[in-house]
């Protein structure tokens, strides 16, 4: 069968359009499945995270007991 320019052309151009769909379409396939380095680098977020949490709240005991064996200090008064 013979074709003219402009149809091959046109033809061309489709499925041009088409394989161009179909990458976009892999790549946001791709991207929405979450990678092993992207999970490993979650977790190692993740956990600093709950030592930090864990810090803070360490430092903030810390600090209210040591505020109030101050004020109790100061007011006179016996610590335990």
């Amino acid at each position: 069968m013979f074709y003219n320019d402009w149809t091959i052309q046109q033809l061309a151009t489709e499925h041009q359009r088409e394989l161009r769909c179909q990458a976009e379409a892999e790549r946001l396939a791709q991207a929405a499945v979450p990678q092993p380095d992207r999970l490993r680098w979650l977790n190692w977020l993740g956990q600093q995270l709950i030592i930090t949490g864990q810090r803070l709240q360490a430092h903030h005991k810390a600090a209210v007991t040591i505020a109030a064996m101050q004020a109790a200090t100061e007011r006179g008064c016996q610590t335990r």
